[in-house]
C-alpha cells in the first residue's frame, strides 16, 4: 500500500510528542516550526489527507526519503523537519527535528519494517471524517430553510454613495446634500 493512499488512523508516537513540547520551547523558529509541524498533523488527523491530496499539507523535502519504505519527510522551515511513515492503514507521525536529526533517526532506522504503537496516541481518521461530515449536513439544512428574501442586495449606485460618504468624511469633507 503506498504512502498517499487512504489511511484510517493517526498514530503520534510519544518521541514525536515529546519533541514536539521540547523544540516549542527553543526559539522563536522552533516554535514556528512546530506551530507548522501541528498544522499538518491537524490536516492529516482531519482526513483531509486521504488520497492524492497528502502532499499538499506541508513542503515535502526535494530529494525524498528512501531510507525507510514509504516514509515522507516535510521541510518546515528553519532547517526542521517531520517525519512520518505509512504503514498499512496507519500513519505514523514518528519524528520532529532539526534537519540533521532528523538524518540521524532515519539512518538509525534504515529499513524499519514495524512501528509500535504502543506509546503515543492513535487517532481515528475515520470518525473524525464521520463527525464533520455529520457537521455538514446540519449546515447544509439549516442555511436551506433560510428564505432567499433574507439575502442582502445591494445596488452599486448605493454602495458608491456609502463609500464616498465615508472618504469624505476621512478626509473632513462636508457632505453635499
Amino acid at each position: 500500500m503506498e504512502h498517499n493512499q487512504a489511511f484510517n488512523f493517526v498514530h503520534r508516537t510519544s518521541i514525536f510528542l515529546h519533541r514536539l513540547t521540547e523544540i516549542r520551547k527553543t526559539s522563536a523558529v522552533g516554535a514556528l516550526a512546530a506551530r507548522k509541524a501541528e498544522k499538518i498533523v491537524d490536516n492529516l488527523i482531519g482526513g483531509v489527507g486521504c488520497g492524492n491530496a497528502f502532499d499538499n499539507f506541508g513542503k515535502l523535502t526535494n530529494h525524498g526519503e528512501f531510507r525507510v519504505k514509504n516514509c515522507r519527510k516535510y521541510d518546515l522551515g528553519g532547517g526542521y523537519r517531520l517525519v512520518t511513515i505509512r504503514r498499512n492503514s496507519i500513519l505514523h507521525i514518528t519524528y520532529f527535528g532539526t534537519h540533521d536529526e532528523c538524518d540521524r533517526w532515519l539512518e538509525r532506522h534504515r529499513g524499519l519494517t514495524e512501528i509500535s504503537t504502543a506509546s503515543g496516541d492513535i487517532i481515528s481518521v475515520r470518525q473524525i471524517n464521520k463527525d464533520r461530515q455529520s457537521f455538514r449536513s446540519v449546515q447544509e439544512a439549516e442555511t436551506a430553510d433560510e428564505p432567499e428574501a433574507m439575502q442582502l442586495t445591494i445596488k452599486d449606485h448605493d454602495l458608491r454613495r456609502i463609500f464616498s460618504g465615508l472618504v469624505r468624511a476621512r478626509v473632513g469633507v462636508k457632505p453635499q446634500v
